[in-house]
């Protein structure tokens, strides 16, 4: 387990207790030294942002007494938005735009505070390339959280849901394999406002779904009587006859009349299941309707109504009204489509017309069709009367009153732990599957199918064992499920890589040699595959990316590079020096010019040669091949010293050389010696 140092203050106490759950979750059995107390980092160097397929990614040098870092992110003309905090020297930003212009910047966080922010670093963002947008986002709104859910996107291997909302700007809240996300403590009466990316498994990610948006708030409180869910109208002449069941809980019920579609108003009360109403006018048409009231005054809402038109004694029917032969189906899901095709029959043959005479909120009938329509909400869990009528083309009424409740949806579990990605032959691996359900329902853990042999898992405590074989080495796909009682579950697939021989990173080694302005190219190499791989210290102008490393050093880096370069497999390391040598530009030497030389048989000449480097550099100055009698040059004085003998009157070109072993130069040295008469000697005399 990692360990983290604990600062005074709470929130940061907070802040240390979510690294030390980030560690549980990721990290390996290895234990780093803690940052020792009393010291403020310095500042981040090194800092590089890669665009990538929907996404930023960050790297940075890590700082001394630094146990996490605060990316910060700035749009043009905005002010600065942290985006997120790591305990490693990288960080990826997922919550960009295509097209826009970020900059970074990488703040260390230590237990005596914080270090300077590091240099900012620009970049551009790209569009995602990946798979197709989710579709069918729904949100649905409870007491202090929204459930989201979403269709599956073709070629989707996970999903990443941003919030906008309640003063917040847009951010990343979570990543799933699962179609739904419920999001916990949000404020009541605050819209929200959700989007959900894909994400295919070589990381590319589609554009963002539609916006769905949700205001979380307290439930209806239930404490009026139930609706009356059975009344029914039976008329007689000048006179209708009520009949309905009393509501539990009722301590009488209200009774609402209205004529030829006008405003109800209440007409009368009742302990009891019945109410008779007289004096109706001949030929009109009517609506009753009830609410249950409870001792202390609360009341239910109004039931569906029911219709009759009063007709006088001993008269026939001159119309016959419509009547409606379908049965109602009385329950919903919440945040499902709800349907009902109510149909009518009329003895005359005469068309029809339907309409919705109550109903919740939302509800809708075709006026044509007759298809009654809804989507309950969350704030809708519960029952409602409802009441559908037809009419013929004389108005007549037939109605059909029922109440239909809307269940809760159960929302599926999600798995929020972040399982270790390596083991060793050997050793055990374990893996603790955290998971949490909306309904805080009990869940049970299952391994899917094509686990290694020898895995097991807890189903009670998604506790994942393992102790792998050196036959075992290479990657294995492990799947965890998490099911709750009513079937739904989540589902959380990985790469578990296997080692049986030590980590080695096979190149690159040796040393190198460049000038500036050149490209260097190194390709790093290990014994295993997804190895992460890093070089310390990073110099300016390279990069570390997929596995190569360039640089191209600028003329203010010349001299000698040591770098380390690191294989990083879980708790593994193994690491490669390699020098670079950056050779400046070399200038060649300039040999002074040389006069031509005239000098007399038997005499003496002494020429001194003179040559600068314009880099400071030594430089020797040479007579190759020289090959003539008497001359010689002395390298030590730089000086060209020919004796010409009697017999060597005429021209000579010498070739002269100056190299500072680099480079060399060449001239000329041209001397001409001129006849002369010896002198006389003791011999030479004639007696």
């Amino acid at each position: 387990m990692r360990s983290l140092p604990l600062v005074a203050s709470p929130g940061a106490r907070l802040f240390a207790v979510a690294l030390v759950a980030l560690a549980l979750a990721g990290c390996d059995e290895t234990t780093p030294s803690p940052v020792a107390p009393g010291s403020v980092p310095g500042a981040v160097t090194g800092v590089e942002c890669r665009p990538k397929s929907g996404k930023v990614a960050l790297s940075w040098n890590a700082s001394d007494a630094a146990y996490a870092y605060r990316i910060e992110r700035r749009e043009t003309g905005a002010a600065p938005l942290a985006v997120g905090q790591a305990t490693a020297e990288a960080f990826t930003d997922y919550a960009v735009t295509a097209g826009v212009a970020y900059t970074y910047t990488v703040t260390p966080i230590g237990v005596d505070g914080e270090g300077p922010a590091s240099e900012p670093c620009a970049v551009g963002a790209t569009a995602a390339e990946g798979p197709d947008a989710p579709q069918g986002l729904v949100c649905r709104a409870k007491d202090g959280k929204i459930d989201v859910a979403w269709s599956a996107a073709p070629g989707a291997f996970a999903y990443r849901v941003f919030r906008t909302g309640a003063g917040e700007a847009r951010s990343q809240i979570a990543e799933t394999t699962s179609l739904a996300h419920a999001d916990f403590a949000l404020q009541n009466g605050f819209e929200y406002a959700y989007e959900v990316v894909a994400i295919d498994r070589r990381g590319g990610a589609s554009e963002p779904s539609a916006l769905c948006t949700a205001t979380p708030g307290p439930r209806p409180s239930g404490q009026a009587p139930p609706v009356v869910a059975d009344l029914a109208c039976r008329g007689k002449n000048d006179k209708v006859d009520l009949t309905f069941t009393r509501a539990a809980g009722a301590a009488f019920t209200r009774i609402y009349r209205s004529e030829s579609g006008g405003l109800a108003t209440p007409i009368g009360e009742t302990t009891g299941g019945a109410f008779v109403v007289f004096g109706l006018a001949i030929g009109t048409s009517y609506e009753f309707s009830v609410e249950s009231v409870a001792a202390g005054g609360a009341a239910s809402p109004r039931s569906a109504a029911c219709a009759v038109t009063a007709a006088g004694r001993g008269t026939g029917p001159a119309n016959q009204p419509p009547r409606i032969t379908s049965q109602p189906l009385t329950s919903a899901l919440e945040d499902h489509l709800y349907y009902y095709a109510v149909v009518g029959a009329d003895p005359e043959n005469a068309p029809l017309r339907y309409a919705l005479r109550a109903g919740p909120p939302g509800m809708s009938i075709g006026e044509d069709s007759g298809l009654v329509t809804w989507s309950p909400s969350a704030s809708q869990i519960g029952s409602h009367a409802v009441e559908v009528a037809v009419a013929d083309p004389a108005g007549v009424l037939a109605t059909q009153a029922y109440v239909v409740t809307a269940a809760d949806w159960n929302a599926p579990p999600e798995i929020t732990s972040i399982p270790g990605r390596y083991a060793r032959a050997g050793t055990a691996y374990a893996y603790d599957v955290q998971a949490f359900d909306p309904e805080n329902a009990t869940l049970a853990f299952v391994l899917g199918a094509g686990a290694p042999a020898g895995m097991s898992i807890d189903p009670a405590s998604g506790v994942v064992s393992w102790t792998p074989e050196a036959t075992d080495a290479g990657s294995a796909l492990v799947e965890v499920r998490a099911f709750d009682p009513a079937g739904a579950f989540a589902v959380q697939r990985f790469a578990l890589d296997v080692t049986a021989e030590p980590l080695d990173l096979v190149a690159p080694t040796g040393d190198r040699v460049l000038r500036p302005g050149e490209t260097l190219r190194l390709r790093l190499v290990a014994n295993y595959p997804r190895v992460g791989f890093r070089v310390t210290p990073a110099p300016e102008n390279s990069t570390l990316e997929d596995g190569e490393f360039t640089f191209t050093p600028a003329l203010d880096q010349e001299g000698v590079h040591d770098l380390g370069f690191e294989a990083v497999l879980g708790t593994e390391r193994d690491m490669n020096p390699v020098r670079i040598v950056v050779e400046r530009e070399n200038r060649p030497p300039v040999l002074e010019p040389i006069a031509t030389q005239e000098v007399d048989e038997g005499g003496v000449l002494r020429v001194a040669l003179s040559a600068i480097d314009p880099d400071g550099d030594a430089v020797r100055i040479m007579a190759p091949g020289l090959a003539i009698p008497n001359a010689v040059l002395n390298e030590l004085t730089n000086t060209f010293e020919f004796t010409p003998g009697f017999d060597q009157a005429g021209s000579y070109a010498v070739a002269i050389t100056a190299s500072d072993s680099r480079e060399t130069v060449a001239g000329e040295l041209l001397v001409t010696v001129r006849e002369a008469e010896p002198p006389l000697t003791d011999l030479d005399l004639v007696v």
